[in-house]
């Protein structure tokens, strides 16, 4: 194929087989998540498998071992809100298309055919397809791997695809087809390439990829364990920082095609560094909402999307003092966050109202009865806390999660807290 070098807008440079692309790259801003789940806003120069590289707050540099680190966040408010198109010359003249795996790897490249006879396109089957991606080259991509597959989304009238909405498509056990003037079809992808062939029950049909604005398979969702990066032009890959880097650029191993690319350090939005599992509590349902602080309702909690947040980990919003019941999934040991008064899904850095006053208790229950892990409070003066603590019985298939948001020495108003990130971690 072609290779793009250091292209600015992306920051991105690629490792050929003559040699490295020469980065330069200033420190970026940054969250480190170390194993106890606490945060810490550091400027990240890069990291691979042995270290984490950053300047402290002397601006002096540091590295440390990277063992001592789950996860790299964005800096607090800040938040991944659309997918980015590929350049033309990454596109090679093929349709721009969004993958997202079942595992909720995310791959934007491009469909054959190619303007450029550069481009190696291996042979596919029906139950394959080939797609060219940035960086990294052609992947065969499993159709059984597949979750959603969404076509040229910066296209007119599907703006609110490329920030990453699923819609309101239902998940099931069947594949639907989207055209782009609204029509559906539910049924069975036959196969997957420059036309689509579907069966909708009357025989199989194929469809020009241009009519078509999403396809969504019926394949299960599935866990994930061990590195991965989310990039800033929206990608999610099984990758892990490796090799030696230049202060502000990051060697990148892709973990199923074993290639190695260096990107510059600011368009790695977050990374999940540890081989154990992250489960993102806004992915759990809620058992039990229940009003507090002398309320007869309350409004439910409100998730943000998984697809744009960093590491999956969307934010929740509590809009009012409550009593919050999530089910534990079992071998979580550990819970971390950071609570916001004030904060809401659109701007979790707002300040708390001139009334806001609350505090924040974790609590777990099993059948042994209730655990206080911790109260928080927060205020005017002190509106954000961090929430990390150990969560008891790893073992135990019934337990759950509890947060109450009670209200403070001005009662139940104002009192809105905003989770930043919350995650569940089991090693």
């Amino acid at each position: 194929m072609s290779v793009n070098v250091c292209k600015p807008v992306l920051m991105v440079c690629l490792l050929i087989a003559s040699g490295v692309c020469e980065t330069t790259g200033a420190a970026t801003r940054r969250s480190l998540v170390d194993r106890t789940l606490a945060r810490e806003v550091v400027d990240l120069l890069g990291f691979n498998e042995k270290t984490v590289s950053y300047t402290d707050e002397f601006g002096g540099p540091r590295e440390d071992p990277a063992g001592g680190y789950l996860a790299i966040l964005p800096p607090p408010g800040e938040r991944a809100i659309s997918w980015a198109r590929p350049a033309d010359e990454d596109l090679a003249g093929g349709t721009p298309v969004v993958v997202e795996l079942t595992d909720g790897r995310r791959y934007i490249g491009a469909l054959g055919p190619f303007a450029s006879d550069s481009v190696h396109r291996p042979d596919a089957g029906d139950d394959s397809f080939a797609l060219l991606t940035p960086g990294f080259g052609v992947r065969v991509v499993s159709l059984d791997d597949v979750g959603r597959i969404v076509i040229d989304p910066w296209a007119g009238g599907t703006e609110s695809r490329a920030a990453g909405d699923a819609g309101d498509i239902p998940g099931g056990p069947e594949d639907v087809l989207v055209f782009r003037n609204g029509d559906r079809l539910s049924g069975f992808l036959v196969s997957f390439g420059d036309s689509i062939v579907f069966d909708a029950g009357d025989g199989e049909a194929a469809f020009d990829i241009g009519r078509v604005a999403e396809v969504r398979l019926g394949n299960p969702a599935e866990g994930w364990s061990g590195p991965r990066v989310w990039l800033a032009t929206g990608e999610v890959l099984s990758a892990r920082g490796t090799g030696a880097h230049d202060a502000g650029s990051v060697g990148l191993r892709d973990e199923p095609t074993g290639a190695t690319v260096v990107y510059a350090v600011g368009a790695i939005n977050a990374a999940w560094l540890g081989d154990g599992r992250v489960v993102a509590l806004g992915s759990i349902e809620p058992t039990s909402v229940s009003p507090l602080g002398g309320r007869r309702w309350t409004a439910p909690v409100r998730t943000g999307s998984s697809g744009t947040a960093p590491l999956g980990t969307a934010d929740i919003e509590m809009p009012g003092p409550m009593r919050v019941e999530w089910p534990l999934p079992a071998g979580v040991d550990r819970f971390g966050t950071v609570a916001r008064l004030g904060g809401t899904l659109s701007d979790p850095l707002a300040a708390p109202g001139p009334w806001g006053d609350a505090r924040l208790r974790t609590v777990v229950v099993d059948r042994g009865g209730e655990h206080e892990l911790g109260v928080i409070a927060l205020d005017r003066d002190h509106p954000s806390a961090m929430i990390t603590v150990e969560l008891p019985g790893a073992g135990d298939t019934d337990r759950r999660l509890v947060l109450e948001l009670l209200p403070g020495r001005y009662g139940p108003i104002q009192d809105r807290v905003l989770l930043d990130a919350p995650m569940l971690v089991a090693n």
